[in-house]
């Protein structure tokens, strides 16, 4: 098979005949030059452009001395061109709307004569095309389909390439596929991430020496004690001379910085840490208890009698209130869901405070739902405790000490409280595709092709 898929077939060329048609071409010149340096024995062309098979054979002889016959000629520049095979890899992402239109492509300079889909695999892999997570499907003219590559090498499939040239070059049709996320990077090894470490391997080695620790638990701890006070603090209403009226100085500081300042400083760490999970929870009940603990603070400090303020902070708004804890409420039952792929007693947890929410705004017209946010706070703090307990001692002895009773053995995380995010999703796939291999492109190693296993010969394959 030469070429790999008929473009009639696979693209419709939409132009118009009005529009100007520019052709584009390979500079003679410069591949004249190619054919020198490879004629006059240069390694370094030789090691990159052409295969070990080559210049262990009576090819090397031949191409020599066709070149030389060519360069008497006239005609040297146009039959130069016919030494060097050449094939052109256009590859595209299997997306809604993606096809050879969108395609990019890659010059393949004197691929194998008869090419085999491991020659195929490692011209991908060297010019970081086939990444991780990427099904590799050809397409085939003999069949009109495309099929993956492994298949092909089941198959005894082969490409014969040695015809082909730079006034005629095969072609290879490339579809890849997103198979699987980009998480399954181990994010525990900062120091390799900030590096730019390129291989997953590598961020794998060292999960010990985590740059950040796990800040879960000082998390956890925080919203348990800022929900027993809260709630501490709801007992003064609803049985009065139950609490101290002083407990009002302790409760609004508490509030502002346990609550509110420590729970966010957690969320910011478990950024680092690719906890997405812990980071969007912690970081925003973070800025809510700030919120409420200021809250509070100004009115326990700033609201003198006969002051705007005191009749600002003084007055109750229940459809405020009401509309401030829904949107919370809802806030939370996204998390639960998400929990359900964590483990049992997160989703608990998180439960939980979706109960407590719910009843939470409607106390404004119901002394009911105050006594049921009361006995539910009381809960949801002890519970908080104990998860606070059991992710923290998990952490300090590296093992599974307090089961957490994960949903699943297999995908679940070991984490308590977190879930990894996906990495390197700010740049789609496709553009990344388009500029595989920059850096190595403008360092002049564009043609580089890896050589083949000594035990692998053109000779003994048979295209088909």
């Amino acid at each position: 098979m030469k070429g790999a898929a008929n473009d009639d077939e696979l693209v419709k060329d939409k132009a118009s005949s009005a529009q100007p048609l520019y052709r584009s071409r390979f500079n003679i010149e410069k591949l004249h030059q190619l054919s020198c340096s490879f004629a006059e024995g240069d390694s370094r062309v030789g090691s990159e452009y052409f295969k070990d098979e080559d210049r262990n054979s009576g090819l090397l002889a031949e191409r020599k001395s066709n070149f030389a016959a060519a360069s008497e000629t006239s005609g040297s520049n146009s039959s130069s061109k016919e030494i060097i095979r050449m094939a052109v890899i256009r590859y595209f992402l299997d997306r809604p709307g993606y096809d050879l239109r969108h395609s990019a492509a890659r010059i393949w300079f004197h691929p194998p004569a008869i090419c085999t889909p491991n020659d195929v695999r490692q011209f991908l892999d060297q010019q970081k095309i086939a990444m991780n997570g990427l099904l590799v499907e050809i397409f085939l003219d003999k069949f009109k389909s495309f099929m993956m590559l492994d298949a092909i090498e089941a198959g005894f499939i082969e490409w014969d390439f040695s015809d082909s040239s730079p006034s005629d070059p095969a072609i290879l049709n490339v579809r890849l596929t997103d198979i699987e996320n980009d998480q399954q990077y181990d994010n525990t090894n900062l120091q390799s991430m900030v590096q730019g470490s390129s291989t997953r391997g590598a961020a794998a080695k060292e999960t010990s020496g985590s740059m950040i620790a796990n800040t879960g638990p000082i998390g956890l701890f925080a919203f348990s004690i800022v929900t027993g006070l809260e709630t501490a603090a709801l007992a003064n209403k609803l049985i009065p001379g139950s609490v101290q009226d002083s407990y009002i100085l302790v409760w609004g500081p508490y509030g502002f910085f346990v609550g509110g300042l420590l729970q966010l400083l957690v969320g910011i760490f478990e950024v680092f840490r690719n906890n997405i999970y812990g980071a969007v929870a912690f970081q925003t009940f973070g800025c809510i208890w700030l919120s409420n603990g200021l809250s509070s603070i100004l009115q326990t400090h700033f609201s003198a009698e006969d002051t705007p303020a005191y009749e600002l902070l003084g007055g109750s708004d229940p459809w405020f209130h009401f509309v401030r804890v829904m949107f919370i409420f809802a806030f939370c039952c996204v998390l639960e869901i998400q929990t359900w792929t964590m483990n049992k007693l997160s989703s608990i947890l998180v439960g939980i405070l979706c109960v407590k929410l719910f009843f939470h705004a409607i106390t404004p017209w119901s002394l009911a739902a105050e006594w049921i946010d009361f006995i539910v706070g009381w809960i949801l703090a002890c519970f908080a405790f104990y998860v606070f307990l059991v992710e923290f001692t998990n952490q300090v002895y590296q093992r599974t000490v307090l089961q957490m009773y994960k949903w699943s053995e297999e995908h679940s995380p070991e984490e308590l409280f977190g879930a990894a995010g996906r990495i390197g999703t700010l740049n789609s796939k496709a553009a990344r595709l388009r500029q595989a291999n920059f850096v190595r492109m403008q360092q002049g190693h564009l043609r580089e092709v890896p050589p083949k296993e000594s035990g692998e010969a053109d000779s003994s394959k048979k295209a088909v």
